[in-house]
């Protein structure tokens, strides 16, 4: 579907997606939320790719990134992890460049990437949480 080239349209249209995310996993319709966030996230690539961007599409491409690892750890679907987190840390780093330094965006990227560590601890994929960890820091985030 083709949105209107607007960041404030394409800021909704991921919020909707997230949302439905959200409460698909409370259903416990893992696929499901799975689904929203990908497609979120396919309309994140949309506005990059016709560059609309913003804070705040940088942050919420952290945080459905995020999600999107919690979710594969949850089914037990880790192989994309390190993938998953180089791409939100990635975002965060555009956001960095975009934002000031005591945005609440900058600040709330951050620690969902600190969230996405500890659930690889979680998960006890430590190699990977050690590894993302020192590229969090080397990052200067």
């Amino acid at each position: 579907m083709d949105y209107p080239r607007s960041e404030p349209a394409m800021h909704c249209a991921i919020q909707a997606n997230h949302f439905a995310g959200h409460l698909d996993q409370q259903m416990n319709q893992s696929d499901e939320a799975l689904n929203r966030y990908r497609k979120a996230l396919l309309i994140y690539d949309q506005a990059a790719a016709t560059q609309v961007t913003s804070p705040r599409l940088e942050y919420q491409k952290v945080e459905l990134e995020m999600h999107l690892l919690q979710s594969h750890y949850q089914i037990g679907a880790d192989d994309q992890a390190a993938s998953i987190f180089q791409r939100a840390l990635e975002a965060a780093q555009r956001l960095r460049a975009m934002a000031q330094t005591d945005s609440q965006e900058l600040t709330a990227a951050i620690q969902q990437l600190q969230r996405g560590i500890a659930t690889m601890r979680s998960a006890n994929d430590l190699e990977l949480a050690t590894t993302s960890e020192a590229n969090l820091k080397s990052a200067g985030l």
